[in-house]
């Protein structure tokens, strides 16, 4: 199964997949340039950005993920935010990591998840996917500064802090230079 058509169950039928009560707010919404997965509104009106990996989550979707949780809080900051991943496998590290960070996660090995895709089919009586079209959020940096962060992110020395210094003094910059 593709993580596209895992995102897509997911976006579908979040209370198969996450909890009851969840509302689709957006696929692949743009936050800072970067795309979380999906973004839900819970019962208690609190966000919910989910990143879902095919297989096993591995180190570059949560360090991703942790961009997108900061990036959101950064821009919204009156929005109580919850962050999840989803993936088939989660090392046992990781769910330890998690745990005692205080972010959800939810484990379905590939034939739990694929019955679970079947169950959302079979209630939502067809086979097609959610239509939405990725909105971006006005940011106060030009696309072209976002496409050289993302570059330099690719860079082997981008878990130092000199990638941080960088996005920190990009995001201070004079929208109107």
């Amino acid at each position: 199964m593709l993580e596209r058509q895992m995102e897509e169950a997911v976006a579908s039928c979040p209370d198969l997949f996450i909890e009851p009560g969840l509302t689709l707010l957006r696929r692949q919404v743009v936050i800072n340039g970067r795309r979380p997965d999906v973004l839900f509104s819970d019962a208690f009106s609190r966000h919910l950005l989910v990143e879902i990996q095919c297989g096993r989550l591995d180190e570059d979707h949560l360090q991703r993920h942790f961009y997108y949780y900061f990036d959101y809080r950064a821009k919204y900051p009156s929005t109580h935010l919850r962050l999840m991943f989803i993936a088939n496998r989660l090392v046992p590290q990781h769910k330890q990591f998690l745990d005692e960070h205080g972010y959800e996660f939810r484990e379905y090995p590939e034939k739990d998840f694929e019955r679970r895709v079947i169950d959302c089919e079979v209630r939502n009586n067809q086979n097609c996917a959610i239509d939405l079209e990725p909105i971006t959020t006005p940011g106060v940096l030009a696309p072209s500064t976002y496409e050289l962060l993302y570059e330099i992110e690719r860079q082997p020395m981008t878990m130092s802090y000199k990638m941080l210094l960088l996005m920190f003094m990009a995001e201070l910059a004079d929208a109107d230079l």
